[in-house]
């Protein structure tokens, strides 16, 4: 039998329409992937360069200025301290701001509901008070928190901004000899942590680029399962129940040959009352339903299945017991 036989594909049948859009799938994110990492190398080798030249331009202007960079370093620090102080002194005014404002909304809310059992004396407006009661204190709580959090960074800038007023009068010749250096300084970081956050961007793309390919990988695999196995399923199909002999009007206990007893003598076969026809030197597996009902008829003897060569040793053989 041929492998098409045994395992019937239809040549005909259509393409699963799911195969089509992950292989698109996949072969979009492949593209992307490639582009990001190209983009990424580029990114990588103009993060070094300006790297490199940046250092090559503070080098030199360090060996010219090494007296007053060194002397005015203090000032240019606390300058950087107070801004970095002024920025959370300003995101601390905004959280503060923000905790006032609910905690005036919380206390309209309160007022309003009291108003309208007041009004109105129903009760089932007791429980939202209470809520609202709870939201008032919580909301205070928090004003406190913000409230006393944007004193301290207050603090914190007005202590570096006098530092850096003091270091100013104090360092005016210096700060002034390297104004060059710090500000080619500042702005080479500045350049440098705009091309890391652009390496960082693309790093993260590639990674979900590459999720994407690997999620597209996974469903061809479970797709190309599932459709093995709808091909599969008609060939594990339970068979139907065996039906009776042809002829027989009801089912009749079946025994194996073997039970039956034989004369130990198979040469010694009588014909004399010609009841039946078949030939006995025909081996036993070859006879027909009919043929071995007729031999159990009659007074034939019929062979040993040890005696017979040609008997398969891996068939089972049955023939239908006499009524």
């Amino acid at each position: 039998m041929s492998s098409s036989s045994a395992n019937p594909i239809n040549d005909d049948e259509p393409l699963d329409p799911r195969i089509q859009i992950e292989l698109e799938r996949a072969n979009a994110a492949t593209s992307e992937i490639n582009n990001l990492e190209t983009q990424l190398s580029n990114a990588q080798k103009f993060f070094q360069s300006t790297f490199q030249h940046s250092k090559q331009e503070l080098s030199l202007l360090a060996t010219n200025q090494k007296r007053h960079i060194e002397r005015a370093r203090p000032f240019y620090q606390a300058c950087q301290r107070a801004n970095q102080a002024q920025l959370d002194t300003q995101q601390a005014a905004q959280e503060y701001q923000y905790s006032v404002e609910v905690f005036h909304t919380a206390e309209e809310n309160l007022r309003l509901a009291q108003n309208h059992v007041a009004k109105s004396n129903e009760t089932s407006w007791e429980e939202y008070i209470a809520c609202a009661q709870i939201k008032i204190k919580q909301a205070e709580q928090e004003k406190k928190r913000c409230e006393q959090i944007h004193e301290e960074k207050s603090k914190f800038y007005q202590d570096f901004e006098r530092q850096r007023l003091t270091l100013s009068q104090t360092l005016r010749r210096s700060i002034i000899k390297s104004k060059t250096y710090f500000e080619l300084k500042r702005r080479a970081e500045d350049d440098l942590n705009k091309q890391k956050l652009r390496i960082d961007d693309v790093q993260k793309a590639i990674r979900q680029a590459k999720t994407t390919y690997r999620t597209a990988l996974n469903n061809l695999e479970q797709i190309s399962e599932e459709i093995h196995l709808k091909r599969q399923k008609p060939l594990d199909l339970p068979l139907p129940p065996r039906e009776p002999t042809i002829g027989a009007e009801q089912s009749t206990p079946f025994i194996e040959i073997s039970s039956l007893e034989f004369n130990e003598d198979p040469s010694t076969v009588d014909l004399s009352d010609g009841s039946t026809d078949t030939d006995l030197s025909t081996p036993i597996h070859s006879l027909s339903i009919q043929d071995l009902q007729r031999l159990s008829k009659s007074d034939a003897q019929i062979p040993l299945l040890s005696q017979l060569h040609s008997f398969p040793s891996d068939s089972s053989l049955y023939v239908q017991k006499k009524c």
